[in-house]
């Protein structure tokens, strides 16, 4: 099996296991999106995200995929929400500190510190 077909087959495992996990067990969502190497095809988990409202979910795919800029615009949509997990701007400050930990952590190692 060629390096292309590998990845092809592991992109359609992630992929339909985030289908499975939402029809089945939600809760093993967020630990398959978490995982750095996860395969998931972007387009299709982020449509079947969208239709059954996991936006939590959604962002943690953002994010694995490097999709910040999607990421914060869905917190801010989320946002402005008056029920639902990601309501108000506690998610988004807690995603950006992530991000000045690391920035932080890198400048120290840079300098020596």
């Amino acid at each position: 099996m060629s390096a292309e077909e590998r990845a092809e087959t592991s992109q359609i495992i992630d992929t339909t296991l985030l289908k499975c996990y939402l029809q089945t067990n939600d809760a093993l969502i967020c630990p398959l999106l978490s995982l750095k190497d996860n395969n998931c095809h972007m387009k299709e988990c982020e449509r079947v995200l969208t239709r059954s409202e996991k936006y939590s979910e959604l962002v943690l795919l953002y994010e694995s995929k490097g999709k910040h800029k999607k990421a914060l615009d869905l917190l801010l949509q989320q946002a402005h929400n008056k029920v639902g997990p990601l309501r108000g701007h506690e998610s988004m400050v807690k995603y950006l500190q992530k991000f000045v930990e690391t920035f932080c952590n890198q400048t120290y190692d840079n300098c020596g510190m």
